[in-house]
């Protein structure tokens, strides 16, 4: 039966209504509103009637797509901590990262959106959901929103497997192959690797869970009211999620074995991307003769922020080169830019990086950008700070489409050496799918953009094809469907909820992951989840009588609104805007693989080493622990305050019985993991093969750069423009002595120094940049009613995960029945093109172009000075056009070549042919567009699991990585000379690429598909894991080791007697013997 027939055949089976969806997405990172958005829009151009919590408000939205939106403020100011420059977190490690940043931050920033007058007013209301759908990063409590609606609760995730959510619903943790998604380990199979896995794994899960958790519960108490008795924890309603959509994708990431309602994501944001290339940066991409190198580290990591000593080794590798480079620098002027350096403080990245001219891509591994480098086949270079970049560049790496620079490693010669290798282009074929529909809640209130971006194609394909989707977003769809409905969340920043100021992301680069953690993820995502569930339009929902089939959510730490699964009565759908995470796998038994699956958010460089290993099994219990009996805790306060309706709950077991969780990664790209079959891989969702023409200059620059383009883009937190100077020299001078045009994503209007072939701008059209045409969509069928359990029983009980992995570019590991992947879920065909001067400039860029873009976090104009100088010096150096993302109005120093914007449509110029390289943070979702364009990387990794993305990057042949600490001139000019020189990087990149999109159906399909196939089998109970009833000691087989251990012990203690008694009668009647003869 061929797969035509198939489609046809499912299609006329599949027959729904649109369902209510309730999607919370609060948070602010607008890399997580990247990744998550496109869910909720398409879920409401599916037909689904969404309500969207967001921070994000989208310009144009289906009109059954209703925001609830959130007040938009700082991560840093919520926690009341000045912003650190991000670069200073590469030194931070793992567990310090978790309980500094990610959980602090995450309770302020859940208790800030539950306090918040728009998640008052939203609760207020008498609202009825089929389904909610909650982010989870560090916003917990929203969890709670499925017990208050009696509504399936889907967890999407941002960065992929989580193991305590593995452990939740009783999914394998292959603790030996699959890392947690904030270890950072090279080599997870080796003894050091395996052991850093467990105790990391163990750490998170242990302190996520007795503390985390806890705190997230007084939230839920305080804030969510009226909740339906018994009111189940938050633990036990994550544990109960009928779905887990997980940004992760076994074709880039470590495939696991995942329950069937874990379902992979991976690159969902990408799929209907909205990135477009100004007509200026088109130029730029299309002329730049020899290319160009994107430069980006996001929005959190900023360039600007980069040392002086990194920033001169990447612009005196930049003015080696003859590429334009385009650098995401936050600063309006970047000192001693080579000509060849743009500098701009946004590039629109994807767009950047869909620019067939685009050589290379310098990111710092978020996975975000990441995922967006790979859905548009554009190779990578990724310098990791913090958190999974490090892995997401090793998986590059490894997958060949990559290399990793670390950080302390970034000097000129380092940078020329990785700047001198070949790049990748890679097709998708998908398919497209029509059905009924359901619903559904999609709860996606994380305001974050690469979260969002991944997202929303989700929740508007539901409504596209039908379903009624309700989406809880703080990102507005200005033009969704009919039947996509919005509630808007406050659009805060994670420092804004935990009282905060927004640091410098540069400064991040060394932060732990567990302070990550603790601070921002867990901190943060509780203050954001309670900010969300705060917002007027989501307590209007919350008190009104909607009713929903299914229940989507991201997860990212929002885990209160898990319980609007067991509110509406539905299965729960989880969606992660990350990869892999180890606490999903504890939570759904899913193996855990620690050996060779890095958790997200840890720093290591060899996986299988002993030491990496040791980390990461340490981080994983540490990150579980926490969140379950902590953290998990203060999401069920805030279900209590916001959802009092909702009784005798528990957010682990809810999320623990989740029906789906959809993760952004692939097994293309990601270090396969096996998966239940109720965990779909669907990274780049947000992406698409054609987001139609860049802008008309960075067409022209990208068209006409002849040695190609690199493209450098560290995503919307980790800002180019940040970069301490000497990163940046390191990189303006490397891209001065490149061929290639840079496309560098540079926040800041210039750079100083810039070299010519350096285009910089604010923002890229990434996916336009990278990506590929691709349009394939699945329609839901929405659920039959289930009766209510408990929260824990719920996510105990989830029916369906869907993972953002794919194996095409991570390890291949066998699946459980229950778990899908999704990798490259927000990756979907598109109608915008780039603009016209940015299409030009692509275009007519001769050697190509460097797009340079360190994601929405990390910003190209905080790079310390002598980052930010090596960058230009670099980019001076180099022929090509460098586009970068700079987010300040000028870089000062800016060579001619560089063009720098706040903004850039990333996947379209990471799409365009003349685009030889993208420097970016690492970020999941740009690296996935690189892949997804077949654009090489440069990987910056800053924070979270940038490095851990810009690791696959390298292992995949694709990309390097590029340590923040390395980043000099010297560095930078050999590694993007490697990159602008020759074409191995460049057809690597496209093998990946093409192996990405190789799949009998689009991500954004096979995330729908599982959604509406719970909807359809009520909530797929016959696809999770006996393992959830045993206890942890039976799970983990702890008691049958003890039994045979202490039973071989008292054989052999009875053996030994035994021979002692026999060994004395003998003596006994010799000394008889002669007793007689005497």
């Amino acid at each position: 039966m061929n797969l035509p027939f198939i489609v046809l055949w499912s299609i006329y089976l599949l027959n729904c209504e649109g369902a209510n969806i309730l999607y919370s997405i609060p948070f602010i990172s607008k890399s997580h509103n990247i990744f998550l958005r496109p869910l909720g829009l398409e879920l409401a151009r599916r037909g689904h009637n969404v309500t969207v919590l967001t921070s994000h408000k989208e310009d144009s939205v289906p009109h059954n797509y209703n925001e609830v939106l959130f007040e938009k403020k700082d991560f840093w100011e919520i926690t009341g901590k000045p912003r650190p420059n991000i670069f200073t977190t590469n030194a931070m490690s793992e567990i310090t990262f978790i309980e500094e940043v990610l959980w602090k931050g995450g309770l302020a920033f859940t208790e800030h959106l539950l306090n918040s007058t728009t998640m008052k007013k939203f609760l207020e209301n008498d609202y009825n959901f089929d389904l909610v759908i909650c982010e989870d990063f560090i916003q917990e409590a929203f969890y709670m929103l499925s017990h208050k609606y009696q509504a399936p609760l889907i967890v999407v995730t941002p960065y992929g497997n989580s193991m305590k959510q593995l452990f939740m619903v009783g999914n394998p943790l292959q603790l030996s192959t699959v890392l947690y998604e904030f270890v950072a380990i090279e080599d997870p199979t080796s003894f050091a690797g395996r052991l850093k896995n467990l105790y990391v794994s163990a750490y998170e899960f242990i302190f996520w869970r007795y503390r985390y958790l806890d705190k997230q519960e007084q939230l839920v108490k305080k804030y969510i009211k009226n909740l339906p008795q018994p009111v189940p924890s938050l633990y036990d309603i994550q544990k109960n999620a009928s779905l887990f959509l997980i940004n992760s994708h076994f074709s880039f990431d470590v495939p696991v074995a995942y329950q069937p309602n874990i379902i992979e994501v991976g690159g969902l944001h990408v799929a209907h991307s909205d990135d477009v290339l100004p007509q200026d940066l088109k130029s730029i991409l299309s002329e730049s003769k020899h290319g160009v190198i994107y430069v980006n580290f996001g929005s959190n990591v900023k360039s600007s922020e980069l040392p002086g000593d990194k920033k001169r080794a990447l612009l005196n590798t930049f003015n080696k080169l003859q590429h334009t480079v385009l650098w995401k620098w936050e600063e309006d002027y970047m000192e001693d830019k080579p000509n060849n350096v743009i500098i701009r403080k946004w590039f629109p990245q994807s767009a950047v990086l869909a620019h067939p001219n685009v050589k290379l891509f310098i990111t710092h591994g978020g996975l975000m950008s990441t995922q967006e480098a790979i859905y548009h086949g554009v190779p990578l270079v990724g310098v990791p700070i913090f958190a999974d970049q490090f892995n997401n560049i090793l998986l590059a790496e490894q997958a060949g489409f990559g290399r990793v620079l670390q950080y302390e490693q970034l000097n000129d010669k380092n940078v020329d050496s990785m700047l001198i290798a070949k790049l990748l282009c890679v097709t998708l074929i998908l398919i497209t799918k029509c059905c009924e529909c359901a619903n559904i809640l999609y709860v996606i209130p994380f305001t974050s953009k690469s979260h969002y971006i991944l997202l929303s194609p989700i929740g508007l394909e539901l409504a596209r094809r039908g379903h009624n989707v309700t989406v809880i977003t703080a990102n507005r769809e200005h033009n969704p469907p009919s039947n996509y409905h919005q509630i808007m969340v406050d659009d805060v920043k994670i420092w804004e909820v935990i009282g905060e100021e927004r640091p410098n992301i540069f400064t991040m680069v060394n932060l732990p992951a567990e302070i990550f953690h603790q601070k921002i993820l867990w901190g943060g995502g509780a203050a954001f989840t309670e900010v969300a569930l705060n917002s007027s339009d989501v307590q209007h929902l919350l008190k009104s009588d909607s009713k929903f089939d299914l229940v989507i959510c991201e997860q990212f730490f929002q885990e209160a609104f898990y319980v609007l699964a067991q509110k509406y009565n539905a299965p729960l759908a989880l969606v992660t805007t990350f990869g892999n995470c180890m606490r999903h796998n504890i939570i759904t038994r899913n193996p855990l693989q620690l050996a060779t699956v890095v958790s997200e958010f840890l720093d290591v460089e060899d996986p299988t080493s002993f030491w990496s290993r040791l980390r990461n099994v340490y981080f994983a219990v540490y990150e579980f622990v926490w969140w379950k009996y902590w953290y998990l805790e203060k999401q069920e306060t805030l279900v209590k305050k916001y959802i009092p309706d909702v009784k005798d709950f528990s957010l682990y077991d809810i999320q623990k019985n989740f029906s789906v969780m959809l993760i952004n990664s692939h097994f293309s790209y990601d270090v396969p993991a096996a998966y239940l079959p109720n965990i779909i891989e669907i990274g780049g969702i947000h992406l698409t093969q054609s987001y139609g023409s860049p802008p008309k200059d960075l067409q022209k620059l990208l068209d006409g750069s002849e040695a190609g383009i690199i493209y450098v883009n560290f995503g919307s937190n980790v800002r180019s423009a940040e970069m301490p100077l000497e990163k940046r020299d390191a990189f303006l001078n490397v891209f001065r002595t490149l061929k290639q045009m840079v496309l560098w994503k540079w926040e800041n209007e210039s750079i100083v120094n810039k070299p010519d072939n350096l285009i910089t701008q604010s923002w890229f059209p990434q996916r336009e940049i990278l990506g590929k045409q691709e349009e394939l969509m699945r329609k839901y069928i929405p659920a039959l009613p289930q009766p209510i359990p408990n929260l824990v029983d719920i996510q105990k009980n989830a029916s369906l995960m869907l993972v953002n992995r794919h194996f095409s570019v991570d390890s291949s590991i066998a699946y459980l029945p229950n778990v899908v992947e999704i990798g490259g879920v927000h990756i979907t065909k598109t109608n915008t093109t780039l603009p016209k001067d940015l299409q030009t400039i692509l275009d007519e860029a001769k050697h190509g172009v460097v797009y340079v873009n360190f994601g929405s976090n990390v910003r190209s104009s905080e790079l310390p000075d002598e980052k930010k100088q090596a960058f230009l010096n670099v980019f001076r150096r180099l022929r090509q056009t460098v586009i970068w993302k700079w987010e300040d109005d000028e870089l000062k120093g800016k060579s001619d070549n560089i063009i720098t914007r706040q903004w850039f449509p990333q996947k379209d110029i990471l799409n365009h042919p003349n685009i030889k390289v993208f420097i970016s943070h690492g970020g999941l979702i740009g690296t996935q567009e690189a892949i997804y364009g077949g654009v090489p990387i440069i990987g910056i990794p800053i924070y979270g699991d940038q490095l851990n993305n810009l690791f696959s990057i390298e292992e995949l042949g694709i990309g390097r990585i590029l340590r923040y600490h390395d980043i000099n001139e010297e560095n930078l000019f050999e590694l993007l000379s490697e990159f602008v020189n020759t074409d191995a990087y460049k057809k690597k990149a496209e093998e990946v690429s093409r192996r990405y999109l190789d799949r009998p159906m689009s991500a954004l399909d096979t995330a729908v598909f599982w959604l509406e196939y719970v909807i359809r089998n009520n909530g797929a109970p016959y696809m999770k894991s006996p393992a959830i009833e045993l206890n942890w000691w039976a799970y983990t087989m702890l008691d049958v080791y003890i039994f045979l251990a202490v039973t071989l012990t008292l054989t052999m203690f009875v053996i030994i007697k035994i021979l002692i008694f026999v060994k004395m009668i003998l003596m006994t009647q010799k000394s008889n013997i002669k007793s007689k003869k005497s």
